[in-house]
C-alpha cells in the first residue's frame, strides 16, 4: 500500500455567543437563532493518502468512535466513489466531548473542505454546506466558520464580519450533556417568548440568552452548581450550546489569562482555558 505525505490541519471549536429555540415543530426538529464563533481551541487532523479502497481513524482519546458511527467516516462514505485515493486519519482531541463546542462537526467540516481541495472535486462553499446540512446540523457553518448568525435548522447561515479578536475563558464541567435528553426536557418547559426586537438586541450586542439553559441545569445540578460558584465571583458567565460548556466573556487577553489562573487554582481537574475568536477561515 502506497503511502504520500501526511498533511496536518486544524479543525475548530465554537462556542454560542446566545441561542434562542423555539418550541418543537411538525417536523420534530427545533428552531434556533443563534450567533456562532469559532475560537482558538482546535483539534488537529493528521491525513495520510492511502490506496483506493482504504480508510481507517485512529484517536488520541478513546471515547471517541472509530467506526462508521464517526462523522468523519460518514463524510469519507459520502465521497468515497469521486475520490482517487483512500485515507489514513489520526485525530488528536484537544476539544471536550459533549460540551457544546461542536467538536465533532467541525471535525466533519474541515476533512469535507480538505477533500474538496485535495480531490480537486471543485464544489462550491454552497455545494459543500448542502452536503454538510444532510450529515449535521451544525456541520454547514465549520465550512466556512468565524462568526455567523445561524438560523432555522442549522441550514440558513449568514456571514458576519468581525473586526478584532474577542476573548473567553472556557470551564468544561466534565459533564457529558446528553442533547436529546435536553431538548426533551426544553419541551416539557412552557416556551419562551422570541421577538424581533430581542433577536436585534442580540445581534447588535453579539450575546444574549441561551434557552436551552435552564433545561441543563436542571438536568444536571452539578453544572448549576459550578455555574452559581463562579457567577458568585463576579464574572459574567454564559453557556455555549445544548452544553455543558461554560464561558466567560473578558475584554483582554491578559484578563482572560488572570481569570484563568484563578479559576483553575479554585478548580484543579476542570478543563479551563483562555481562548480568542479565530477570524481564519477553513474554507478556500
Amino acid at each position: 500500500m502506497s503511502t504520500e505525505q501526511t498533511r496536518t490541519i486544524h479543525s475548530y471549536a465554537k462556542i454560542n455567543r446566545y441561542l434562542l429555540v423555539w418550541p418543537i415543530s411538525a417536523n420534530k426538529l427545533h428552531r434556533i437563532h443563534s450567533l456562532f464563533q469559532t475560537i482558538s481551541l482546535h483539534d488537529t487532523l493528521s491525513l495520510t493518502k492511502k490506496e483506493k479502497g482504504y480508510f481507517n481513524i485512529n484517536c488520541t482519546n478513546s471515547l471517541v468512535p472509530i467506526n462508521e458511527d464517526n462523522l468523519l467516516s460518514r463524510v469519507y462514505r459520502k465521497l468515497e466513489n469521486k475520490l482517487p485515493f483512500g485515507l489514513d486519519i489520526t485525530l488528536k482531541k484537544n476539544i471536550p466531548l459533549g460540551a457544546g463546542l461542536g467538536g465533532g462537526s467541525s471535525n466533519a467540516a474541515s476533512l469535507l473542505v480538505w477533500l474538496n481541495q485535495e480531490a480537486r472535486l471543485n464544489y462550491s462553499i454552497q455545494d459543500l454546506e448542502a452536503i454538510a446540512t444532510k450529515l449535521g446540523s451544525d456541520i454547514p457553518f465549520f465550512i466556512t466558520g468565524n462568526c455567523a448568525l445561524v438560523e432555522e435548522f442549522g441550514e440558513k447561515i449568514t456571514p458576519l464580519a468581525t473586526e478584532k479578536k474577542d476573548y473567553f475563558v472556557l470551564i468544561n464541567p466534565n459533564q457529558h450533556c446528553n442533547t436529546k435528553k435536553i431538548y426533551a426536557k426544553f419541551d416539557t418547559r412552557p416556551p419562551q417568548p422570541i421577538s424581533q426586537q430581542l433577536i436585534d438586541r442580540c445581534i447588535k450586542n453579539k450575546n444574549g440568552p441561551n434557552h436551552l439553559q435552564d433545561s441543563v441545569m436542571s438536568l444536571y445540578p452539578s453544572i448549576h452548581d459550578l455555574f452559581l460558584s463562579i457567577k458568585k465571583l463576579g464574572y459574567p458567565i454564559a453557556m455555549t450550546g445544548s452544553g455543558s460548556c461554560l464561558f466567560i466573556p473578558c475584554n483582554t487577553s491578559l484578563e482572560a489569562q488572570k481569570i484563568e489562573k484563578i479559576l483553575k487554582s479554585k478548580w484543579k481537574t476542570l478543563f479551563i482555558q483562555a481562548v480568542h475568536t479565530n477570524p481564519i477561515s477553513i474554507a478556500p
